[in-house]
C-alpha cells in the first residue's frame, strides 16, 4: 500500500518574550501577516476561537537535506500574544511505506537541522519585532515537534483498518525509529491513540504525532500546535523557576550570615515579580484557547497532553510557585522585622537625646 498524498508538518517553537503586542506587528513588520484563526473543519461550533488570534506569516519554501534524501518545505511563523512564535515546516510527502519509513527515520535524526533553521528564521523576526516585545527573552527556550499527516492511500482503506493492520508501520512513522520495536515498546508508542470517525486515526507520542485524516485538518492540526506550545513555555518556565528557587534559597541563606545590612526589600521584591510573571504568563497560555463544545477536539487535546505530559509540569510549576511563596513569606517577615528593628533603634536613639538634652538642661541651665 502507498500513501498517494500526505504531509511531515515540522513545529520548532520558540518563547521569545513575556507578551507580544500583536496590533504593533503589522506597523513594524515588512510583510503583513493576516490573523490566523482555527480553520473549523469538523462542524465545530464558532465560538470554539482563539481568545486573540495568532498572526500568520508566510516565509517562502526552504530546502532541507536529510541524510541522503533532499526534501522541499514550505515554511511559515505563527506569532502569538503570549509571547511565543511558531515555525511550521510543512513537507509533502507520497510513496511506498518502505520509503516513508526511511523519510521518518532519517526525519528522526536530522531534526537539530530543523531547529537550526528555524532559530534563523526567528532571529531575524525578533529583531524586526523588538519594539513589540514585552520582557524579550534572550535566551529563547525551543522545542522540535512533528506530525506525520496521510491524507490518502491509493487504495481504499478505512484510517481505523490500516492502524490495526499495520501497527509496526504506524510505530515508525510516530516514533521516527527503525522498526523491529518489542511488542511492550509498540504498545507504548501506539497507547495514545484515538478514532472518532472510520476515515480519521490519530496516534500521540512524546513530540511527535501520526494522523490519518482526508481533509487538510486545520482544526485539528492547531489544537496540537497548541498543545505543542503549552509543552515549551511550561517546561521553561519549569526550568526558570528551578534556577530562580535555587538564587531564592541562597538569598535566604545570606540573609542569615548578613542580619540586619542584608536588603531584603529588593530581593522580597524579585521573588514577588517571578511569581507574578509566571502566574500572569501561564495563565494566559491556558486561557489562550476554548475548546468546550467540541467532543473531537477535546480529545485530540487530551491525547497530545497526555503524551507531552502536561498535567505533570503544571503540577510541578504550582509545586515550585508554592515553594516561592514560602520564600517570599521567609523574606517578608524578615524584612517585617528589620523594619520594626528600626522603629525601636530609632525611638531608642531618640529617648537617649532627649534624655542627654534634658540632662544638659538640668546641669547647665541658662
Amino acid at each position: 500500500m502507498n500513501v498517494k498524498s500526505g504531509l511531515l508538518h515540522v513545529y520548532c517553537c520558540f518563547d521569545v518574550a513575556n507578551l507580544i503586542e500583536l496590533d504593533n506587528i503589522k506597523k513594524i513588520l515588512n510583510k503583513q501577516p493576516e490573523e490566523s484563526p482555527i480553520q473549523l473543519d469538523k462542524l465545530s461550533p464558532t465560538y470554539m476561537q482563539y481568545k486573540e488570534p495568532p498572526l500568520l506569516l508566510q516565509l517562502g519554501k526552504k530546502t532541507i537535506l536529510l541524510g541522503e534524501i533532499e526534501v522541499s518545505a514550505f515554511v511559515s511563523a505563527k506569532i502569538f500574544s503570549f509571547g511565543t512564535v511558531s515555525i511550521v515546516f510543512r513537507i509533502p510527502v507520497k510513496g511506498s511505506m518502505a520509503s516513508l519509513k526511511k523519510l521518518a527515520v532519517e526525519f528522526g535524526s536530522s531534526k537539530a537541522k530543523f531547529a537550526s533553521e528555524a532559530k534563523n528564521y526567528v532571529k531575524r523576526l525578533t529583531d524586526d519585532m523588538t519594539p513589540a516585545l514585552v520582557k524579550p527573552n534572550p535566551e529563547q527556550p525551543n522545542d522540535v515537534f512533528s506530525i506525520f499527516q496521510v491524507k490518502e492511500f491509493d487504495e481504499k482503506v478505512s484510517a481505523q483498518d490500516f492502524a490495526k493492520k499495520n501497527p509496526d508501520d504506524v510505530a515508525v512513522l510516530l516514533s521516527f525509529e527503525a522498526p523491529d520495536l518489542s511488542d511492550r515498546a509498540l504498545l507504548e508508542v501506539l497507547r495514545n491513540s484515538f478514532s472518532y470517525y472510520k476515515t480519521d486515526f490519530i496516534a500521540c507520542y512524546s513530540n511527535s504525532v501520526f494522523l490519518i485524516d482526508e481533509t487538510d485538518a486545520f482544526d485539528v492540526l492547531d489544537v496540537l500546535e497548541y498543545g505543542f506550545i503549552q509543552a515549551v513555555e511550561l517546561r521553561m518556565f519549569d526550568s526558570r523557576l528551578d534556577r530562580e528557587l535555587d538564587g531564592a534559597y541562597d538569598d535566604v541563606e545570606q540573609s542569615n550570615k548578613a542580619g540586619f545590612f542584608y536588603n531584603y526589600e529588593a530581593v522580597r521584591n524579585e521573588v514577588a515579580q517571578l511569581r507574578l510573571d509566571t502566574s500572569e504568563v501561564v495563565e494566559k497560555v491556558e486561557n489562550a484557547l476554548k475548546l468546550v463544545g467540541d467532543a473531537y477536539l477535546a480529545k485530540v487535546y487530551s491525547l497530545t497532553s497526555a503524551s507531552l505530559h502536561l498535567q505533570e509540569w503544571k503540577t510541578s510549576i504550582q509545586e515550585k510557585l508554592n515553594s516561592l511563596e514560602h520564600v517570599y513569606e521567609v523574606l517578608d517577615d524578615k524584612a517585617q522585622a528589620k523594619r520594626d528593628l528600626k522603629f525601636w533603634v530609632l525611638l531608642t536613639v531618640l529617648e537617649v537625646v532627649v534624655i542627654i538634652l534634658i540632662a544638659f538642661e538640668v546641669f547647665f541651665p541658662r
